[in-house]
């Protein structure tokens, strides 16, 4: 049974496991590299896990089979005042042999709900890459909007990729 929550603090090696795994896997999905994230201190990962564990603004989600982890998801609302009315859905993870399983539907649906409890704020934004169909008709089946495209939006060698900016009002 595939169990969705928060990652724990002391979870480190299986969030560092899950992230290098999704940069490697689909770096088109990040804004960060592998490289740049293995060359991280560990220190640096392990204090932004405690932050999100902790903070009432953040949250980073993991689906797990049993000890495993096999999907991300997280949750961070805008610091400034002006923008403190929004949060933004990031590191979005589901390996390979578990998807088409509803994984990323869990995820979602505990990341809306975990931002619902987030005093004042009005609406969750991300990005998703314009090629990804998948995510995007998970993100427009629970009511995520997209309102542009950012055109070249990363960039990886001499590829580039589009991504569509979607929200949602809560």
């Amino acid at each position: 049974m595939v169990e969705i929550r928060a990652f724990l603090p002391t979870e480190i090696e299986a969030y560092t496991k899950i992230r290098l795994r999704a940069l490697t896997e689909n770096p088109e999905a990040f804004l960060t590299t592998a490289e740049d994230f293995q060359n991280r201190p560990k220190s640096t990962t392990i204090a932004r896990l405690k932050r999100n564990y902790e903070s009432p603004n953040e949250c980073m989600l993991g689906a797990f089979d049993g000890d495993e982890p096999i999907g991300m998801m997280g949750v961070i609302r805008a610091g400034a005042e002006k923008i403190h009315h929004i949060a933004g859905v990031i590191a979005v993870f589901v390996a390979p042999e578990y998807r088409g399983q509803q994984i990323g539907g869990r995820l979602l649906d505990a990341a809306i709900a975990y931002a619902r409890t987030m005093e004042g704020l009005e609406q969750l934004r991300l990005g998703v890459v314009t090629t990804n169909q998948t995510a995007i008709n998970l993100y427009r089946s629970r009511g995520f909007e997209i309102y542009g495209t950012e055109i070249n939006a990363l960039k990886a060698g001499d590829t580039y990729w589009d991504e569509h900016l979607m929200w949602l009002r809560l």
